[in-house]
């Protein structure tokens, strides 16, 4: 999604405030459509970060570069459905056991090879 740049963007609301910020780049933050919402614009004129606050609770965007989370301690996602898409490759790394378990069916879809490596692979084994 591209913006103009923040000086020619259209403020269809009543409200508009707007900062710019050492960086280059600039907050916006405005109303549309019964919704607030804060925009970062990049300083190419790019969106960055856009904040919808509705009814519903906040919506977060973040667009373009890359997005870092560190969590010194526990990290916790609960959601009604959590989807992932990633356009080159997936990973999940720990050093520490990994689990994976659903109340319902689990699917695996491979079109290429399927490869399972362990010291052994048991299963249909309830035990530990």
């Amino acid at each position: 999604m591209k913006y103009a740049k923040v000086q020619k963007l259209e403020r269809p609301s009543r409200q508009c405030f707007e900062k710019h910020l050492g960086s280059g780049h600039s907050l916006l933050i405005r109303e549309h459509s019964g919704h607030e919402i804060l925009e970062i614009i990049a300083p190419t004129g790019q969106l960055a970060v856009e904040i919808t606050l509705s009814e519903t609770g906040p919506k977060v965007k973040v667009l373009g570069g890359s997005l870092a989370m560190h969590q010194l301690q526990k990290f916790s996602v609960s959601c009604e459905e959590f989807d992932v898409k990633a356009a080159k490759s997936a990973k999940i790394v720990t050093d520490g056991d990994f689990e994976l378990a659903t109340e319902q069916h689990l699917k695996i879809t491979s079109k290429g090879d399927t490869r399972v490596n362990g010291e052994r692979i048991l299963l249909n084994c309830t035990e530990i």
